[in-house]
């Protein structure tokens, strides 16, 4: 629970605690492993991958395990290479494909994704998250029509599940169904979302955003202003907050709020990213000088 708010250190701290009484569960030692890496802290996670690796008998395991470590040193090709072992030693098992599938993302190769994720549709043609994972890679890819028809497949399998609800009112608000008798059909929809999910910031970025498609920019703003307020540690509520005030054009005020969500996760491929969009805003627009972090541990200097 305390990982689904963003409160990864406390999350940390209890399943340190988890462990100290059973160290014997390689689930946990390897959910443990996973929010250490996403936090930036490589070497403890490597620490705790090896931990895991250690307690494991099982060949596929430890391959997985092996491509996790890989990860992490930033060797995405022996992660590759590992993890494609251990799904030919075990096809059956799907961890593995998604495993890989998650590599490649972080690789940004949606072909990758799509391609192991097809392994997993073809043990379980219904499983929801490999079906989430389809339609993100095929919307990365431009995929339009294509990613509809994946996300007319989530609504006919898992029609309540808070992720293809929050996918469907995003599609809702790219196609700018905001207003009228399908902007009440859009705002009940996010209405329920935030009913799932109070403490998530998805479901608050959409309700942002829906008032921003509507020209409310200032109670779009609030939303995420106050959701941060009440959950200073999710990285994501900042910057879903930067990305909004970069959208009706509050560019200084945007960077300061997303450096926050870096300096919590400067290794998250999202967040950077966006970083880089506001970056290459103040290039095109010819600032002379944009400081992203005031702490002096990343400035970024560009000519006029």
């Amino acid at each position: 629970m305390l990982y689904e708010i963003g409160n990864l250190p406390q999350a940390v701290a209890e399943y340190y605690q988890v462990l100290e009484r059973q160290p014997k569960l390689i689930d946990i030692w390897l959910k443990l492993g996973k929010i250490l890496q996403i936090m930036g802290l490589e070497k403890e996670a490597i620490e705790v991958y090896e931990k895991a690796l250690f307690l494991s008998e099982n060949e596929g395991t430890q391959n997985h395990i092996n491509g996790l470590i890989a990860v992490c040193q930033g060797e995405s090709k022996n992660a590759i290479s590992a993890l494609n072992l251990a799904a030919n030693l075990e096809p059956e098992k799907i961890v593995h494909w998604f495993a890989l599938a998650q590599v490649h993302q972080r690789r940004e190769n949606p072909l990758g994704v799509i391609s192991a994720l097809e392994q997993v549709l073809s043990i379980n043609p219904n499983d929801v998250t490999a079906l989430i994972y389809s339609y993100d890679a095929l919307m990365s890819r431009g995929k339009i029509s294509a990613s509809r028809e994946v996300l007319n497949r989530l609504i006919a399998v898992a029609e309540d599940d808070f992720r293809v609800r929050q996918r469907q009112i995003d599609w809702r608000c790219q196609m700018r169904l905001v207003s009228g008798k399908e902007g009440k059909k859009t705002k009940k929809m996010i209405t329920a979302a935030l009913g799932q999910t109070p403490h998530g910031a998805e479901a608050h970025k959409s309700l942002a955003y829906y008032h921003i498609f509507r020209r409310d920019w200032g109670q779009g703003v609030e939303v995420l202003a106050k959701f941060t307020g009440e959950h200073p540690h999710h990285p994501y509520g900042w910057y879903y907050y930067g990305r909004c005030l970069f959208e009706i054009g509050k560019y200084e005020k945007a960077g300061e709020i997303m450096q926050k969500a870096y300096l919590m996760y400067p290794d998250d491929c999202e967040i950077y990213r966006g970083l880089c969009e506001l970056t290459k805003f103040y290039i095109l627009y010819s600032y002379s000088k944009l400081t992203i972090l005031d702490t002096g541990k990343l400035e970024i200097l560009i000519p006029k």
